[in-house]
């Protein structure tokens, strides 16, 4: 099993910008001198001193138990009161869906916690807007998915699994060492991955590239669209059915001591 430490600040991103406005890296020697001046503008968000425990919005340390419904309600509460922590005690807990982030909240892990994420795809519908191999479209829900909020953030030391494998997610990339056979439905199908790239191709609107269910496009683990002030930091993410951390049209983010542990496909 591959296994990758992710050790991100906002150097991260200075360092990316850097080279991606390079032409030719190589031979540039200036440019780091600004490093300092872009790290000051990058602030990590801050909440409010409120804490809601999901075991009190009917959590259960069950790992068959679907205790989606009380992480999201306390997420919900949390962000509609005016944020602060939502903590995830230590315990085995189980998500049949995703988890939506909202504006103010900080999603706390303590240690030894660990939420499994359902392998059925239906329980990541309906379809949300989303990016697929960065082309826009409707399909499942990444597993934690965050829209037009600001002010999140995912910390501690749990575990976030998502138990994706050769059992479920993964044949859908349509390679046999992924537990693809042939006869299997993938994204290689006409009515998948073709389709979304003829429709880019087309510049058919976003709005009309529906997918999800019956057209094999996994979703990613951790994604945000137009969202900013983020931070993920000390957490573990593992096998993800897709990405793990995809945030799209998303400002202001510091990833920091995140550990990815995956052997599954891009």
């Amino acid at each position: 099993m591959k296994k990758f430490l992710l050790k991100l600040s906002p150097l991260f991103a200075a360092v990316f910008l850097f080279f991606a406005c390079s032409n030719n890296v190589e031979k540039t020697n200036g440019g780091w001198e600004t490093i300092n001046d872009i790290l000051k503008n990058i602030k990590q968000p801050t909440f409010a001193d409120n804490e809601y425990n999901i075991l009190d919005f009917g959590a259960k340390l069950d790992s068959t138990f679907n205790s989606k419904p009380a992480i999201q309600l306390a997420i919900d509460k949390c962000s509609e009161n005016g944020g602060g922590t939502v903590l995830i005690p230590s315990g085995i807990y189980f998500s049949a869906g995703s988890i939506f982030l909202k504006s103010n909240v900080n999603l706390h892990l303590q240690d030894g916690a660990k939420i499994n994420f359902s392998t059925s795809s239906k329980d990541y519908l309906p379809v949300v807007l989303s990016r697929w191999e960065g082309i826009e479209c409707y399909n499942y829900s990444a597993l934690i998915y965050a829209k037009d909020q600001e002010n999140i953030a995912i910390t501690g030391n749990g575990i976030f699994n998502g138990k994706a494998s050769a059992e479920n997610w993964w044949p859908w990339k349509g390679k046999t060492e992924y537990g693809f056979v042939k006869g299997m439905p993938s994204q290689l199908d006409s009515m998948g991955r073709p389709r979304l790239l003829k429709m880019n191709l087309e510049q058919t609107p976003a709005e009309e590239r529906i997918f999800g269910e019956g057209f094999y496009l996994r979703p990613n683990f951790f994604q945000t669209i137009n969202c900013k002030n983020i931070l993920i930091e000390g957490v573990t993410f593992k096998d993800s059915p897709m990405w793990f951390l995809h945030p799209i049209l998303s400002e202001n983010i510091t990833i920091r001591g995140v550990t990815v542990i995956g052997n599954g496909p891009n």
